[in-house]
């Protein structure tokens, strides 16, 4: 370009012979700085305009860039540098939308929407640049000249729109004189010709340019709005919300003599044995299991794996409760006076296999309040403009999300304080009154969200229900669908068999058939729910497909479809709603985790302070809860994946179910052969995890965004329970023939914790299992 300004004369002559009217069009280097900075083409524009042309430039942007708002905004600042520096009437087009994998969703692109480009920043961003991004689209946003045309070469009115534009910058059509009608000129009815006169055809062709509403038709939106609330009035709701609770919990611990008594009762402290009605117990159990994450994963399934990943997900959910009602009434029968799966499985294996599986289950439930806490932050900081950390204090490449301090905290501090005051009564009580809300505003929402955004672009909506996008599996397919599902079903089962707060609940319920019953209806309850608030997620992708399409830089934001649409399309009424709706799910499932903790942290109690009084026991028992607590609120504030740490918690919790059922229904299930295919599993998810990748790759994923929607967990999930209850059968058949559970200690004793007794004979080798019971072998 230089060579050429150095020799702008022989440009001069060749324009020289080319006739008057021309329409000439300069294909122009790429390279950025020529626009910019360097004179060059300044120079040729100048002498261009010295001999009476006319002179537009069109800057076109790659629509590529739209998968990556950072490329895109830095597209904007480079295309407003060169409006800058050229100084010329400016037509910005997006080129090549026919390779986009949809066409709808483009309006913030096309207006560069400053606000939405500084929301969308925020996602994929360290809370650092936050300043830097706010200032940047601000920068965008106060000259506020760049918007861009569509230009697809397969669709006729896009390039119509174009020309048209161009046309008017350069004046194109202001010397062409209007055609002289002739006078045999008539219209197919014989009209005259004074009746079409007045229309005017450009020399050499006729183009009748479309509107640009007719193009702006075939898309909607692109990005999803900022939301509007204020830090302040989100703080208030989430510490409205919580005290309204802990007012009501503190009332129903003072209205009543027996309450103030049972909070010193460790019986009916951590048990509420026997207390509960099957209304009650099916509100409870349906709050408990479903927490604010399900605002957030159920969308993320369902526009992974489409159909059957929804179908899996509300499966997997439904399936421990309905186990949870085939093992309660032989508990209830043989332990009466147990408080979780610590009595079980010391009463029915011993020590080894208590400490194994009460760490699988701690480990689980740990994570379990890490991931609630971590949503009351992704839904504060989603759904309103609430202040957030700077930087967290744990920095990797699974940085997930800027997190909220307040409602983490806030949320951990309030439910453990009620918990601690209450026990499990208070966490039931809370249950009932959070359980109605919960059903009634998810109903509510979800039909508000299919209402008020309805579907999207119809094609998006039809590949997304069918069977997804995968991020992970590519091609994505129905197998891949499947595979999801299954993986889903089979961790999410595993690991809440090892829910510490859901055994809890066994001995609570009035009756056997109480606890049954509750469980088929707080399955049912559960499914409504889950297929609801996932279809969201469908919603959401047919209006933001570019944002939600796979391999997009910075992560699968599907999660994010219920706080998107309500910010577009809902408006802050429905985002206050929702926020009330996300923070007593919260709360419940959180009290029930911190109960389920304290029953399970109870034999070590017993362990540590034999000759303790009982209030001094429970005291500690309360202690340890309390120090439990921390590492959930570090985890969260952190803003890692908990989805990737959920994913080692469930693969552990694969390989312990096995024994755990075994034990209940086989009386042959030795303790050595139970402690065996608990180790046994947890190995063989190792070894299919080397085996399924690349050695390196194979456990890397064990602690990767999405490793649980890999088809290597499929694997583990599939194998993992199954060695592990092989393994089970095979040590108790092959080196303990002889054995049978001869039934619990004398059921009435404290807490059911007794062992079997028997002689075991293997080998020559007598095995003494435990003290004599007045049963018999």
């Amino acid at each position: 370009m230089e060579y050429l300004v150095d020799n702008i004369d022989w440009l001069e002559d060749e324009l020289e012979e080319i006739g008057p009217d021309e329409y000439i069009i300069f294909d122009c280097p790429g390279q950025i700085e020529l626009y910019s900075h360097v004179p060059a083409m300044a120079t040729v524009i100048g002498a261009l305009q010295r001999l009476g042309y006319r002179v537009c430039a069109s800057y076109l942007l790659d629509s590529q860039f739209v998968a990556d708002v950072a490329k895109f905004v830095s597209g904007v600042l480079c295309c407003l540098s060169a409006m800058t520096a050229l100084e010329l009437p400016h037509v910005n087009v997006l080129s090549k939308c026919d390779l986009l994998p949809s066409r709808h969703a483009l309006d913030e692109f096309l207006e560069a929407d400053a606000a939405a480009l500084s929301g969308m920043l925020r996602m994929g961003t360290a809370p650092s640049f936050y300043r830097l991004n706010a200032a940047i689209c601000e920068l965008i946003d106060e000259w506020s000249m760049v918007q861009f045309l569509p230009l697809d070469p397969k669709d006729s009115e896009t390039i119509d729109l174009i020309l048209q534009q161009i046309d008017n910058a350069v004046q194109y059509h202001d010397d062409v004189e209007p055609r002289e009608p002739k006078a045999d000129d008539a219209d197919d009815d014989g009209g005259s010709v004074s009746e079409i006169g007045d229309r005017i055809t450009s020399e050499g062709y006729e183009r009748e340019a479309s509107d640009a509403a007719s193009v702006r038709s075939m898309s909607t939106r692109i990005f999803p709005a900022v939301p509007t609330l204020t830090d302040g009035a989100a703080n208030g709701i989430i510490y409205a919300t919580l005290g309204l609770v802990l007012i009501l919990t503190i009332g129903f611990f003072l209205q009543s003599r027996e309450n103030r008594k049972n909070a010193t009762d460790k019986d009916s402290y951590m048990a509420a044995r026997n207390s509960q009605g099957l209304v009650s117990m099916t509100l409870s159990y349906f709050v408990s299991g479903i927490g604010a994450w399900v605002i957030f994963a159920a969308p993320q399934a369902a526009v992974i794996g489409g159909w059957p990943a929804l179908v899996g997900y509300a499966v997997s959910t439904v399936v421990p409760l309905l186990l949870f009602g085939l093992i309660a009434p032989p508990m209830r029968n043989q332990l009466p006076k147990g408080f979780t799966l610590n009595e079980y499985v010391y009463g029915r294996f011993g020590t080894p296999c208590t400490v194994y599986f009460a760490f699988v289950s701690m480990f689980y439930m740990v994570l379990y309040l890490a991931a609630e806490l971590s949503s009351a932050s992704a839904l504060a900081t989603g759904l309103s403009l609430i202040t957030v950390q700077g930087s967290t204090w744990w920095q990797n490449e699974n940085v997930f999300l800027p997190t909220a301090v307040s409602p983490i905290v806030g949320m951990s501090v309030i439910t453990l304080f009620y918990t601690v005051i209450g026990g499990l009564p208070v966490s039931i009580v809370t249950d009932r009154v959070q359980g109605v809300g919960v059903l009634v505003l998810t109903i509510l929402v979800t039909i508000a969200a299919y209402a008020e955004a309805g579907v999207g672009d119809q094609a998006s909506w039809d590949e997304v229900v069918g069977h997804g996008i995968s991020p992970v599996y590519v091609p994505t397919d129905y197998g891949n669908s499947f595979a999801v599902a299954i993986s889903l079903i089979i961790g999410v089962t595993c690991a809440n068999l090892v829910h510490a707060g859901y055994w809890q609940r066994i001995w609570a319920a009035e009756s056997n058939r109480t606890v049954v019953h509750a469980t088929y209806y707080s399955s049912a309850l559960t499914i409504v729910i889950m297929i609801l608030v996932g279809i969201t997620g469908w919603i959401a992708y047919s209006h933001f497909v570019i944002l939600m399409s796979p391999n997009v830089p910075g992560g699968d934001p599907s999660f994010l479809s219920v706080p998107w649409l309500i910010n577009t399309f809902m408006g802050e009424g429905w985002a206050v709603v929702v926020m009330i709706l996300g923070i007593s799910m919260i709360a419940s499932t959180c009290d029930t985790l911190q109960s389920g903790m304290t029953a399970l942290l109870w034999p070590f109690a017993k362990l540590c302070f034999p000759n303790g009084s009982g209030i001094f026991q429970l005291s500690f028992v309360v202690f340890l809860t309390v120090l439990f607590n921390v590492p959930p609120v570090l985890l969260a504030l952190s803003g890692q994946s908990i989805l990737q740490l959920f994913l080692l918690a469930d693969l552990l919790a694969a390989g312990v179910v096995a024994p755990l059922f075994m034990g209940v229904f086989w009386k042959k299930c030795h303790p050595i052969g139970a402690l065996a295919g608990s180790v046994g599993g947890l190995l063989t998810t190792l070894i299919v995890y080397a085996i399924g990748e690349a050695w390196g790759e194979g456990f890397a994923i064990l602690v990767s965004q999405g490793g649980i929607f890999r088809r290597v967990a499929t694997y583990a999930f599939c194998i993992t329970p199954v060695a592990s209850g092989l393994i089970t059968a095979a040590v108790s058949s092959i080196f303990f023939p002889a054995y049978e559970f001869a039934g619990y200690k004398n059921a009435a004793a404290e807490g059911g914790s007794g062992t079997a007794r028997g002689q075991v004979t293997t080998a020559g080798v007598q095995i003494a299992v435990a003290a004599a019971t007045a049963s018999s072998v």
